[in-house]
């Protein structure tokens, strides 16, 4: 994400991932992560 440098990103191929560790890894690099909840 950080070389695509995109505004938002939408991760939705997270099933049991931790998408914490994802946001932190993208702090500070002006990329807003919108969490949704695509597995109900």
């Amino acid at each position: 994400m950080r070389a695509f440098k995109p505004a938002i990103v939408y991760p939705y191929h997270y099933h049991g991932s931790d998408l914490k560790v994802f946001e932190k890894a993208l702090e500070g690099s002006g990329v807003e992560v919108r969490i949704r909840d695509w597995y109900y």
